[in-house]
C-alpha cells in the first residue's frame, strides 16, 4: 500500500521541506494560540496547564536510578522505574504548553532542564524492553535497540524543540544540539542503518507505534530532504507488512485499549505523511484503512465499557485527538461520535472530562493533538449504535437489542485462537450488559510484571481459561497458543436473532478428550434475551465440569436455577439448570492497581458445577432482564 505506491524518487518530490513545516504550530505563531481561547474549554486548558506548570517551577525532577532500573531484573516490578520515567516526560509536556499558551518566557529555564535531564538518561529503553544477558539487570548499551518508549520519547523531544526553537537557542542553540545528537543516537541511525528488531515483521503494535514516532522525529530534525525520504521509504516497509498482517476486515485481535497503539499509531504515521506532502500521500480512501479505524467503535459497548479481550481494561481510554482525525480523514462520523460522547462522559450534554491523564509519557502530543485536531465547540452525535458487529477475522461479534445508548441487553463473544498478541485463554469468552452496565464481565489485565510476559504469564487469574467463562473438565483448562483455536466458526444475523457459533473443543489440550465443544450464543432482540448453548462429545465422561462467571454488580441466588445480578435498574437474570448445576458465589477482593481502576476492590465469582456422566451433554445458560 505505500512502499511501492510511493518510490524514493516520488517521496523526495512530494515532501516539502523541514523549514516552515510544522505538524502544529509553534509557539510563535501566536495567532493559532490565541485562536484556541476563543472557546471556553481551551480557556479551562490554558488555566489549568498554567496553573500545574507553576507547581512544577523550581522543584526537583523525578530520579532515575540504576537501582530502580534494575527492580525488573531483580524482582519483576517495572511500576517503579516507569512510573518516574513517564512523570518526567508529562512535566515536560505541561511545562511546554503553558509557556506555548502564556509565552511570556517563565517557563523556559525549567523546560530545559527537562530537556537536559531527559537527554542525560543512559539509555531511553524502559527495563522490560531491554536487551539484557542472561543474568543482566542493567541494559546493555549496544546501540541496536529501540523500543516503543525510546523512539516516543524521540519524538517527544523534537516536538518540544519544534514548538519552541527559537526560544530554546534564544537561551543556547546547544539546547537544540543535544537533543538532535540524542534523537539520532539513540533512535534514528539505529533504525536507519542495522535495524534487526522482530518489531519490523509488522505483527502487533510496536510496529507503527515506533514507526509513527521514528517518522516524526525524523521529519521535524533532519534538514537533508533524501535523507528523510530514503528514511520514510525505509520505514514503510514494516508499516506495509504490519497493514498486510491485518485482515480487510479490519479488526485488532489485541483488543481496543491496545488498537490506540496499533490502527491509532498508523494513523499519525499517515497523518504526518499526508500533512508533510499536502495530501499528495494519502491511502485514506483505502476500505481497509477505514475498516481498520472503525472497529474502535464497534468494540465500544455502552457508556465507558468495551469489548476487552486481550490484555484490555474493560473501560478503555480512547486517545480523543488521534481517533478524532482517523475519523475524520476516513469519513467516519460513529468514530467521531465515540471520541465526543466519551469527551462528554458518555452523555449527549455531559460535562466535559479534562484531558486524561493516562499519557504514558507522549503527552504533549495527546494534547496538540485533542487541543488542534477537534474543534473546541465539537458536541456529540449521538449516533444510533449499530445492532450487530461481526469480524470474521478475529471472529468477534457484538450484538445488541436496542441502537440506543444505555439501553437493552448487550453480549459479546468472541473465537480465534489463544496465540493472539497480548493473547488470553479465552476462546468462546462471552461479556453481557444491560442498559450500560455490565453484567458477565471480562476481566481485562493486572498491572504489567516480569510474569505478565515471561513463561508463568498463565498462572495469573485474569490471563488463564478460569479466569473466563468457559467449561473446565476435571481440572483441565484450554491452554495458550496458536493451534488452540476454534473451529467452524460462523455468525448470522437476521434482524430480530443473532446467532455466533464456534466448535472450541481445539481450545483444550488432547487429554480432555473432548470430540467436539460447540458453544452457540443465540440473541433474541424481540424476547431481550441471550442463550448460551454448549454441546459437549467428550470420549470419557467428567467427573467435574466448572464454569467461572464474573460479575461487578453483587449476584445472588433467588432461587433454584435463577441467580440475579445487581445492574441497575434492571437486574440481569442468568438462568441455568439445578438439575444439572450446583451454584456458589464468591466474593473475589482485587487488590491491583489496573483491575481497581476498572472494578474497584471487588468482584464477584458464579461457579457452577456439574458432573456428567454421559460422554454426549448439553446445557444452557439463559441471561434476561429482571
Amino acid at each position: 500500500m505505500l512502499q511501492e505506491r510511493y518510490p524514493i524518487d516520488r517521496l523526495r518530490s512530494v515532501l516539502k521541506p523541514r523549514q516552515g513545516w510544522h505538524p502544529f504550530p509553534i509557539a510563535t505563531n501566536r495567532e493559532s494560540w490565541k485562536a484556541l481561547t476563543q472557546y471556553p474549554l481551551n480557556q479551562a486548558r490554558k488555566a489549568r496547564f498554567i496553573g500545574q506548570a507553576e507547581l512544577y517551577l523550581g522543584q526537583p525532577w523525578s530520579p532515575l536510578s540504576a537501582v530502580r532500573y534494575m527492580d525488573y531484573g531483580r524482582n519483576g516490578n517495572r511500576t517503579r522505574y516507569q512510573e518516574f520515567y513517564f512523570e518526567r516526560r508529562d512535566r515536560l509536556s505541561i511545562l511546554v504548553l503553558a509557556e506555548c499558551f502564556e509565552h511570556k518566557g517563565r517557563f523556559i529555564d525549567e523546560i530545559i532542564n527537562g530537556l537536559w535531564l531527559i537527554c542525560e538518561e543512559t539509555t531511553w529503553v524502559i527495563p522490560a524492553h531491554s536487551i539484557k544477558a542472561s543474568c543482566e539487570v542493567l541494559p546493555i548499551l549496544d546501540g541496536q535497540t529501540v523500543d516503543l518508549f525510546a523512539s516516543q520519547t524521540a519524538l517527544v523531544l523534537a516536538l518540544v524543540y519544534d514548538l519552541l526553537q527559537d526560544e530554546l537557542d534564544a537561551v543556547s542553540p546547544v539546547v537544540g544540539q543535544r537533543i538532535r545528537q540524542q534523537i539520532d543516537t539513540q533512535v534514528l541511525e539505529p533504525v536507519e542503518e542495522r535495524i534487526v528488531a522482530k518489531w519490523w515483521d509488522g505483527h502487533n503494535n510496536w510496529t507503527p507505534w515506533i514507526c509513527s514516532n521514528c517518522l516524526g522525529a525524523a521529519m521535524l530534525t533532519w534538514d537533508d530532504p533524501d535523507r528523510v525520504a530514503r528514511y520514510v521509504h525505509r520505514l514503510m516497509e514494516p508499516v506495509d507488512n504490519f497493514l498486510n498482517d491485518y485482515a480487510d476486515e479490519g479488526g485488532c485481535d489485541e483488543g481496543p485499549s491496545y488498537w490506540s497503539r496499533a490502527a491509532g499509531t498508523l494513523l499519525i504515521f499517515l497523518d504526518l505523511l499526508y500533512d508533510r506532502s499536502d495530501g499528495q500521500i494519502d491511502v485514506y480512501d483505502e476500505q481497509k484503512i477505514k475498516a481498520m479505524g472503525e472497529y474502535f467503535a464497534y468494540a465500544h459497548l455502552d457508556g465507558p465499557w468495551f469489548t476487552n479481550y486481550a490484555d484490555a481494561p474493560a473501560n478503555c481510554r480512547v486517545q480523543r485527538g488521534v481517533t478524532y482525525r482517523y475519523g475524520e480523514r476516513v469519513g467516519s462520523d460513529m468514530m467521531r461520535d465515540t471520541v465526543l460522547m466519551q469527551m462528554h462522559n458518555w452523555q449527549a450534554d455531559g460535562e466535559i472530562e479534562e484531558l486524561h491523564g493516562e499519557l504514558r509519557g507522549d503527552g504533549i502530543l495527546q494534547m496538540l493533538a485533542e487541543m488542534f485536531w477537534i474543534p473546541g465547540d465539537a458536541k456529540p452525535f449521538n449516533l444510533p449504535r449499530p445492532l450487530e458487529a461481526w469480524y470474521p477475522d478475529i471472529q468477534m461479534a457484538v450484538v445488541r437489542s436496542s441502537d440506543v445508548a444505555d439501553n437493552g441487553l448487550v453480549m459479546a463473544i468472541k473465537g480465534n485462537h489463544n496465540g493472539e498478541s497480548h493473547n488470553h485463554n479465552d476462546v468462546g469468552h462471552f461479556v453481557v450488559m444491560l442498559n450500560g452496565e455490565p453484567g458477565i464481565i471480562d476481566l481485562g489485565t493486572e498491572d504489567y510484571t516480569a510474569q505478565t510476559f515471561g513463561p508463568r504469564r498463565y498462572e495469573l487469574w485474569c490471563t488463564r481459561a478460569n479466569g473466563h467463562n468457559m467449561p473446565v473438565f476435571d481440572g483441565i483448562e484450554q491452554t495458550a497458543g496458536e493451534k488452540y483455536a476454534a473451529k467452524n466458526v460462523s455468525f448470522m444475523d437476521d434482524g430480530a436473532l443473532a446467532t455466533f457459533r464456534a466448535d472450541i473443543a481445539g481450545a483444550y489440550p488432547a487429554e480432555t478428550g473432548l470430540t467436539s465443544l460447540v458453544r452457540t450464543a443465540t440473541f433474541d432482540r424481540n424476547a431481550v434475551s441471550a442463550v448460551i448453548e454448549d454441546v459437549i462429545v467428550r470420549g470419557k465422561p467428567t467427573k467435574v465440569l466448572e464454569l467461572y462467571l464474573y460479575s461487578w454488580k453483587e449476584p445472588r441466588q433467588i432461587g433454584p436455577g435463577c441467580i440475579s445480578i445487581a445492574t441497575a435498574p434492571q437486574e440481569l437474570g442468568l438462568g441455568f439448570d439445578s438439575s444439572l448445576f450446583t451454584a456458589e458465589i464468591k466474593e473475589m477482593p482485587v487488590t491491583d492497581h489496573k483491575l481497581g481502576l476498572a472494578w474497584g476492590d471487588r468482584v464477584y465469582r458464579i461457579k457452577l458445577t456439574a458432573s456428567l456422566p454421559a460422554c454426549e451433554t448439553a446445557y444452557n445458560l439463559t441471561f434476561t432482564p429482571r
